[in-house]
C-alpha cells in the first residue's frame, strides 16, 4: 500500500475514545483512522446519490426550493388526516 504519513490535531477526549475502541478491536490508530474515513467517504458518496436523485426529481417535477416546506407540510397533514 502506498502510504502518506499525516499530522492531525485531535482533542484529547476523542484520542482517548478512539484508542479506546482501537483497543478493543485489536487495532492501532492509523488503522482506525483509515477505517473511520474510509466510512465517512462511502457515507459521503451516498447521500450524494440521493441528493443528486432527489434534485432530479424535483426538476422533474418543477418543484421549487421554496415549494418544498409546503409540501412537506401538506404531506405531513395528509397523512396525519389518514391516520
Amino acid at each position: 500500500m502506498d502510504t502518506t504519513i499525516i499530522n492531525i490535531s485531535i482533542g484529547k477526549k476523542l484520542l482517548r475514545e478512539a484508542d479506546a475502541i482501537a483497543k478493543k478491536e485489536s487495532r492501532n490508530r492509523s488503522e482506525l483512522f483509515r477505517e473511520a474515513l474510509r466510512g465517512y467517504l462511502i457515507k459521503q458518496k451516498e447521500l450524494s446519490e440521493i441528493f443528486d436523485y432527489g434534485k432530479g426529481q424535483a426538476k422533474k417535477l418543477a418543484i421549487k426550493k421554496a415549494d418544498v416546506n409546503r409540501l412537506i407540510k401538506e404531506t405531513r397533514n395528509e397523512t396525519k388526516n389518514s391516520a
